[in-house]
């Protein structure tokens, strides 16, 4: 009996499994059940995504709640036709398979407190041993001082002791920066996930960035710029092309858009509260690329890697005149960035 359950956030979009996903369980083989357990917040809407690609799943699909909580449920089956391949974009446990779905959306009114965070696990796969950065200013980024401040960020993180944390996971070297190049909207200014790759691959083969089995591309979006689900769902995402292999990753500068949805102050530390913002999730971005780039390495079982486990923690900081804060300093410039996850004490910190 092949049948994995996966619990995800307001929305399931089964082009990217890992958008949103909360948790996910599986059986073992043979006639048993699968299950898992979540404190729901009120507020949210969940989806139960339940999936097969045996022939031997018979019977229907069940939820079960007690407890004093309560919520409404609607049932939507959908059944993907035999050979239908629901992800192409993840290789692991965390990738949903092709079968029959129940989704369920549930919307929850009691707010209980979640679980304490599941240990990081490696599951076997490949690592970003040396990891080079390749940055697209896509956009018109004329102007706008966050080039500077970005780049200054990325030519200095592998020394930082943020990220000896990542260095934990297999061994990695230090991540460095290898060089950018601009692209002015080829694409247009509402992008998809495929437009972003296009964008990864038009650099490349116009010879702007080298093509690198090392490389983590990163598309950095000016202010008139969105993308899908920026804003209401993501800040930031990566993802890996597994017909190339290579690694990319997209962030949005949130300044006009969404400051209050994708930076965590609105003054900051350099006077650039987007670029600043992005600097975290670029951060954010960058570990988990290095760490799980085919989404078949290092994560836990809620399938959240490791600068996941720390989203928008930023442990001490310290007070700027202008009311900003800040933890990091790279190349004597201030920055205010997310902690990372510990391997050895499986907890947050900054080195």
């Amino acid at each position: 009996m092949d049948t994995i359950g996966y619990l995800y956030e307001n929305s399931f979009v089964a082009s990217t499994p890992l958008l949103n996903l909360l948790l996910y369980n599986y059986d073992t083989g043979g006639p048993v059940k699968f299950g898992f357990t979540y404190y729901l917040s009120s507020g949210i809407t969940y989806i139960l995504v339940v999936t097969t690609s045996s022939t031997d799943v018979t019977g229907a699909f069940s939820i079960l709640a007690s407890g004093p909580s309560e919520f409404t449920l609607t049932l939507i089956v959908i059944t993907i036709p035999t050979g239908t391949t629901i992800a192409t974009t993840a290789a692991g446990p965390c990738a949903a398979k092709p079968g029959s779905i129940v989704i369920a959306d549930i919307k929850a009114i009691q707010l209980e407190p979640r679980s304490l965070s599941p240990p990081i696990v490696y599951h076997r796969g490949p690592v970003v041993s040396t990891p080079v950065v390749y940055v697209i200013w896509y956009g018109n980024w004329t102007g706008n001082n966050g080039t500077t401040l970005i780049e200054n960020f990325l030519r200095g993180l592998g020394s930082t002791p943020w990220w000896s944390i990542d260095r934990a996971y297999n061994n990695t070297s230090p991540i460095r920066f290898g060089r950018s190049t601009s692209n002015s909207y080829s694409q247009g200014k509402t992008l998809t996930q495929a437009d972003i790759f296009a964008i990864v691959q038009q650099a490349i083969t116009s010879l702007a960035l080298p093509r690198d089995t090392n490389g983590i591309y990163f598309v950095l979006t000016s202010v008139d710029c969105t993308a899908t689900y920026f804003c209401t769902q993501a800040c930031g995402w990566h993802s890996t092309d597994f017909q190339s292999g290579l690694i990319y990753s997209w962030i949005g500068n949130p300044e006009q858009l969404c400051p209050r949805s994708c930076s965590y102050q609105q003054v900051s530390p350099n006077g650039n509260v987007g670029a600043d913002a992005m600097v975290s999730v670029i951060a954010h971005e960058a570990a988990e690329s290095v760490s799980d780039p085919y989404l078949n390495a290092w994560f836990d079982s809620n399938c959240d890697e490791v600068a996941d486990k720390c989203a928008w923690t930023f442990g001490t900081t310290t007070a700027l005149s202008n009311g900003a804060v800040y933890n990091m300093v790279v190349n004597n410039v201030k920055y205010l960035v997310q902690q990372n996850w510990r391997l050895a004490t499986q907890d947050c910190g900054m080195s």
